[in-house]
Parts: structure tokens; C-alpha cells; sequence
């Protein structure tokens, strides 16, 4: 879109102007996606980022994140995934 900006926050917010639907999802998405990413960090004490698949770790991240259960918190990241994808396309049609 020819915006002249190298921070994500900067971008989404004048995005909000041309595209207010997908700069909501794309912002709802970067702030899901860094809680989850300091809470893992956080646990595990490294620089590392990687979402557990199952056990003891992702019911502990799920119950972080305000999900019920890691069922919960997977389905949660499907949507967003999803989503974000959607509003990403979107606006590089």
C-alpha cells in the first residue's frame, strides 16, 4: 500500500483508515499471538517460541492465555490463525 512504515503498529493504525475490518483482525491477532509468545518464553525461561502440541505445558499456557483447557486454547489459535490469514490476504489483493 505504499505506507512508508517498518513497525507493525504503525502500519495496522493507518490501516484503520482504508481498512478498518482487516487492521481489527490483524491487530487482535498480533496482540493474541505476542501474549502467547511472552507466556512461552516466560515458562520457559529461553528465547525459544514454540506453541506445545499437548500435555502438561499447553494446559498450563492455555490457563495463562484464559482458556479453559489446551483444547480450547488450539481451537482459539485455528480461528486466529485463520482469521489473520483471511484479513492478510485481503489486503494484498
Amino acid at each position: 500500500q505504499g505506507l512508508p512504515e517498518c513497525r507493525t503498529g504503525d502500519i495496522l493504525r493507518k490501516m484503520k483508515k482504508w481498512a478498518p475490518g482487516e487492521a481489527k483482525i490483524l491487530s487482535q491477532g498480533l496482540e493474541f499471538w505476542s501474549k502467547i509468545e511472552w507466556w512461552i518464553r516466560l515458562g520457559e525461561g529461553r528465547g525459544e517460541s514454540m506453541l506445545p502440541q499437548a500435555g502438561r505445558d499447553l494446559e498450563w499456557l492455555a490457563r495463562k492465555c484464559g482458556e479453559r483447557n489446551g483444547a480450547k486454547l488450539m481451537e482459539r489459535v485455528r480461528g486466529t490463525f485463520d482469521s489473520v490469514r483471511g484479513a492478510y490476504e485481503a489486503v494484498l489483493r
